[in-house]
């Protein structure tokens, strides 16, 4: 007997067939929701982000280049968590690409949103060698 001869003699009663599609077009749904819900929200959270970031960006280099006296502690006790996460990016890109007189002016920022505060304690309680060997 063939394969094919074999195939032809096994019969799919119609209500299995019809629900096997059933779940199959209902899970492809399901993945599409999902997906496009997740798409326009992340977009969302771009677009967001976006915003605040360059209004810190500004900010930033106005408190750095415009003022004799930058006040980073009064700016960084202002702004919202999510303000403070967004400039802790910014800052660390800056870091990386700006050196001398700036930079030093730079790293005050970095205490005042208790960066080194947080590395020391990350450090003393094993978190950073144990993230470093993972």
């Amino acid at each position: 007997m063939t394969a094919a001869t074999l195939i032809a003699q096994v019969t799919v009663p119609t209500g299995v067939l019809t629900g096997a599609i059933v779940v199959l077009v209902s899970a492809l749904m399901a993945a599409v929701i999902v997906t496009l819900g997740y798409s326009l929200r992340a977009a969302r959270t771009r677009r967001r982000r976006t915003v605040v970031r360059s209004e810190l960006r500004s900010e930033l280099l106005d408190r750095l280049y415009g003022r004799d006296d930058p006040a980073w502690e009064a700016w960084a006790a202002s702004l919202s968590s999510r303000e403070r996460e967004e400039l802790e990016s910014i800052l660390g890109v800056y870091l990386r690409e700006i050196e001398g007189r700036d930079a030093r002016r730079l790293a005050g920022l970095g205490t005042a949103l208790g960066i080194d505060d947080r590395s020391r304690e990350d450090i003393a309680t094993g978190d950073y060698w144990d993230r470093l060997h993972e």
